[in-house]
């Protein structure tokens, strides 16, 4: 039986954009365009902190329903050539995840 290298990591869905918003939000990506976004690769290094991926493609595939997801719910946004920023609906929630990770 073979094991992966990220056998013993898991993630939740919620978690993974959490951290994704988290993450975007920090590094001020955000729909005003005064910055280059991230390709899903970069999005997949977010929302999966610690797991180790053979190359970028990989990180790609393993986060592409959560950046459709996150798409879909208006939160994350597409500029071809650019890559992905969060639309200010995802600066509000990922604002709104901070702080209530504050209070706890």
């Amino acid at each position: 039986m073979s094991t992966g290298r990220n056998h013993d990591k898991f993630i939740s869905q919620a978690d993974s954009r959490r951290a994704v918003l988290q993450g975007m939000l920090k590094a001020r990506m955000t729909w005003n365009g005064d910055r280059s976004g991230l390709l899903t690769s970069g999005v997949a290094y977010l929302a999966f902190p610690g797991y180790e991926f053979r190359s970028p493609q990989g990180a790609a595939l393993a986060v592409g329903k959560v950046v459709r997801q996150m798409c879909k719910d208006g939160l994350l946004q597409r500029d071809f050539g650019k890559g992905y920023h969060l639309t200010m609906a995802g600066a509000t929630a990922a604002a709104e995840v901070s702080i209530e990770e504050q209070k706890v």
